[in-house]
């Protein structure tokens, strides 16, 4: 599918909107002591139990395979805009990858550890390679890569499971964690520098897999058509059965052997991930939900097109909230209390994206990025005018 210049596809505006503020929940309980997450309550609140079974049904792994899926699109798209451009494509997606690698580090080091900008980045190295692949060969290969990526998360898991011991609020393990939220602001910049190296390095073996593989699916299934029209009636039966069924895994494994479902559930959640984010665009998409004028629609397609800004604004609220204000609230807070503050930070991201976008046409960060590539592509242009001046001139002599 290709788009005349400057077109926008509605339906991805809303579906990145949905997705960048449905990180928020996910992202939350990581905000201060990275490294731990939340820690349960003993005895186990009943509020946790509920919030968990929640995530487990409806937010867990889906808004970052949305994500994925809408990465990879939008690669395509951009590869297709500067073909008809007649520049070449590969060297300004590239430039475009590698400040994107350059925002990931700065979020990582200087923000927050759980940055995914510098995953998405290396991905997009990858699926330069097969941006002209035809949509079989490119499902086919999505596939493999996916399941071998479910392989390596099973890998960790029972290694995981097998070298550390659960972490309760009254071990030591807790209790270090929380002293480190007291530590200098260079030692958490130094502890999240160490983090993004390990990121790079590791990520041939324990990422590129499964984050590519999804982000082939997705691009296969949008070379195809499926993500245009909406998928048939067996394959959304299909899908809702994977989704319910490998949630349901998750929540039984948390109600039964709650200590180790910490270590479990990456699992479950990155393959019902996939299934409930692509159940989620196909709703988008046959009820039509882009071309509502609803405030909540509008607000957002709004996000949707300040996705960037709003990511790192929500890395940046919530660190300063709940690492140097309050570090105190990771002490007594239950998976409501944070839920509740996530849901704040959504509602707050969806006025601000709303109001913004009223006055300006694109979001801070999205703008430094665009200013950054188009040096590049002035260099380009630069550089096919000199080949044609020359080209004139040699055939004028």
């Amino acid at each position: 599918m290709e788009l005349s210049a400057g077109q926008r596809l509605q339906y991805l505006d809303l579906i990145r909107g949905i997705a960048v503020l449905g990180l928020v929940l996910m992202n939350v309980t990581h905000m201060g002591m990275f490294e731990l997450g939340y820690v349960q309550h003993v005895p186990p609140l009943l509020t946790d139990q509920v919030v968990t079974v929640l995530n487990a049904l409806l937010f867990d792994g889906r808004f970052r395979s949305l994500f994925c899926l809408l990465f990879g699109i939008g690669l395509y798209l951009q590869y297709q805009s500067y073909q008809r451009q007649q520049l070449d494509p590969r060297q300004i997606l590239k430039t475009r990858l590698n400040w994107l690698l350059c925002f990931g580090f700065i979020h990582c080091v200087f923000i927050w550890p759980g940055d995914i900008l510098i995953f998405y980045a290396l991905c997009g190295f990858v699926l330069l390679r097969y941006l002209d692949t035809s949509h079989q060969v490119l499902l086919r290969k999505g596939i493999w890569w996916f399941v071998l990526g479910i392989g390596i998360f099973l890998g960790e898991v029972a290694l995981s499971a097998h070298f550390s011991e659960p972490v309760l609020r009254s071990s030591n393990d807790f209790t270090e964690s929380y002293q480190t939220l007291m530590e200098p602001y260079w030692q958490y910049a130094g502890f999240n520098f160490a983090i993004a190296l390990i990121y790079v390095f590791t990520f041939p073996l324990l990422s590129m897999f499964y984050l590519t593989g999804v982000m082939m699916i997705g691009l296969a299934l949008f070379k195809s058509g499926k993500l245009q029209s909406g998928f048939e009636t067996q394959q959304t039966r299909v899908l809702w059965s994977v989704t319910v069924l490998v949630s349901l895994i998750e929540v039984v494994t948390f109600l039964l052997v709650p200590q180790y479902s910490e270590y479990f559930v990456g699992v479950p959640g990155a393959i019902a991930g996939l299934t409930m984010a692509l159940l989620i665009w196909h709703y988008v998409i046959v009820l039509k939900l882009a071309e509502r004028s609803t405030f909540l629609i509008q607000a957002l397609k709004r996000s949707g097109t300040l996705a960037f800004t709003l990511y790192i604004g929500q890395s940046i609220i919530l660190v300063t909230l709940l690492r140097f204000l309050y570090p105190q609230w990771h002490l007594y807070f239950s998976l409501a209390n944070y839920l509740a503050l996530a849901i704040l930070i959504i509602a707050l991201q969806l006025v601000f994206a709303f109001a913004y976008k009223s006055r300006f046409k694109q979001g801070p960060l999205e703008s430094l990025w665009r200013r950054l590539v188009a040096r590049r592509i002035d260099k380009l242009n630069k550089s096919l005018a000199d080949k044609i001046d020359q080209a004139r001139g040699s055939h004028s002599a």
